[in-house]
């Protein structure tokens, strides 16, 4: 039976505040268990934010589903939404972070670009301020794993009573912040369930995907390629307007 010629693999930009590490903690278990299921489906291009002291290990592990790992070094002011704003308000994000690679003047080339956290949607933004529209404009997802507002509102169910107005105006500030970064997102994915719900609640389009340690993900590893497809993979054609 003759088949037709292979199709090439579309190309995703990952966006990541530190390695994935398949050992490490929660935050680069998650970004691992993104990078396994974009694979499957494109050629991976991935930047992490926090290039400190990266482990070999991890760092050949996640070499080997990529096409492209850069590791930068980024200003503790893009792991601060209220820090970065004072940052804008300064002049500091006009334009491209010299921190950045080069190749990332152009997103183009990519279908989708997937975030880790809203620090990384707000990286796209900029670049697609400081560059100007393209012709088309990739899909923008954002995992919500661990949130700041998510942390803080685990911290008001466990802390003392004096310290709970602090956490729950914290919840409160941290979640507005990251609204305004999401609403930009095709496509939102979520570790617990209530989050999704929440974010369905106010109009955007959110979707449920356990973490790769809980046990109601570990029947399902052998459909990583259908869930990438699914969640990730969406219209092949870039959308043509603004976020």
């Amino acid at each position: 039976m003759h088949q037709g010629p292979e199709q090439p693999l579309r190309r995703l930009l990952l966006i990541s505040r530190g390695l994935p590490d398949a050992q490490g903690d929660p935050r680069a278990v998650r970004a691992w268990q993104l990078l396994s299921l974009a694979a499957h489906d494109y050629q991976v291009d991935l930047v992490c934010l926090d290039g400190h002291g990266p482990h070999m290990t991890a760092w050949t592990a996640a070499a080997e589903r990529c096409r492209r790992l850069t590791m930068c070094c980024a200003p503790g002011y893009w792991r601060s939404l209220p820090l970065r704003a004072w940052a804008q308000a300064l002049g500091w994000l006009d334009a491209q972070p010299a921190w950045l690679p080069t190749w990332l003047n152009d997103l183009s080339p990519y279908q989708v670009i997937l975030c880790t956290d809203p620090d990384g949607v707000e990286l796209v933004n900029l670049l697609r301020q400081v560059h100007g529209p393209s012709a088309g404009l990739p899909h923008l997802i954002c995992d919500l794993h661990l949130p700041r507002s998510v942390r803080h509102r685990q911290q008001l169910r466990r802390c003392l009573t004096p310290l709970r107005s602090f956490h729950r105006w914290q919840a409160r500030h941290h979640a507005d912040l990251e609204f305004c970064s999401l609403v930009r997102c095709t496509l939102i994915l979520t570790s617990d369930p209530r989050d999704a719900e929440n974010l369905r609640q106010q109009g955007l389009t959110a979707h449920h995907l356990p973490a790769s340690d809980e046990p109601t993900n570990r029947p399902a590893e052998h459909r990583a390629s259908r869930i990438a497809s699914r969640l990730i993979s969406l219209d092949p054609t870039p959308v043509s307007k603004a976020a």
